[in-house]
């Protein structure tokens, strides 16, 4: 019998974190090929229940087209769209914290050598769902390697990071955030993915000790009209593991 989701190593995880980012921002030539990759590989690098998942996001996602996903992306997610990908959009209670909460964020990344890509034509803001969910695998990788290198001191530090930034955003709208995918009307890759970032959220949840029915609720949204700005916009982040 295969691994149930409650069981998924590390290494799975970072790769869905890492399937989840790349399919939740724009699809461009460079994420579309990056999907590819991994969906090739699934058999290898997953079972059970993950395998399921992501079973399901592979025959979505081989029944459709680059160009049918853009539309669909532009549909759900765009400026006034059906859903905001966007964290701060669902601070509806304290909207003077935006910029802090950006700048928060921001921080995170920062405190961990990780870099805006410049040269990216693809930059999204730091609370966007796909970046927020790449520097969950990047901090991921990074608590594989301290292991791996036996640096208990390196270990602690990331495992104390991606426990705050959990706490402080990624959970506190990323089930709400997969609750409105999955009840999309269409979008079945979108709905796959929701499924996907649910487990984990839920995995993460239960292993740094947050109860999931805090942050699993229905939140209200302001939506934005009008440009976003780009300060604190990013694009694809690096940083040494």
């Amino acid at each position: 019998m295969g691994r149930s989701v409650g069981e998924i190593v590390m290494e799975e995880l970072v790769y869905l974190y890492k399937l989840a980012s790349l399919g939740l921002t724009y699809p461009n030539e460079a994420h579309w090929s990056a999907i590819e990759r991994i969906v090739s590989e699934r058999e290898a690098l997953f079972e059970g229940e993950t395998l399921d998942m992501v079973s399901d996001f592979t025959g979505q996602f081989n029944g459709v087209s680059i160009g049918d996903v853009r539309s669909d992306y532009l549909t759900f997610f765009d400026l006034g769209g059906q859903i905001s990908p966007y964290e701060t959009e669902y601070l509806t209670e304290k909207i003077s914290r935006k910029p802090f909460e950006l700048a928060d964020i921001a921080g995170f990344y920062r405190a961990f050598g990780l870099s805006v890509n410049q040269s990216s034509d693809d930059k999204e803001m730091v609370d966007h769902i796909s970046v927020e969910l790449e520097f969950m695998a990047l901090l991921t990788s990074k608590e594989i390697y301290a292991i791996e290198t036996n640096s208990k001191e390196h270990e602690e530090i990331v495992v104390d990071a991606k426990g705050k930034f959990l706490k402080d955003h990624l959970a506190r709208w990323g089930f709400f955030y997969c609750r409105q995918l999955e009840s999309l009307e269409g979008g079945g890759l979108y709905k796959s993915l929701g499924k996907i970032v649910e487990a984990v959220l839920t995995l993460e949840c239960e292993r740094y000790g947050l109860d999931k029915t805090v942050y699993n609720k229905d939140l209200t949204r302001e939506a934005l009209n009008g440009v976003r700005s780009d300060t604190l916009a990013c694009g694809p982040l690096s940083g040494e593991v």
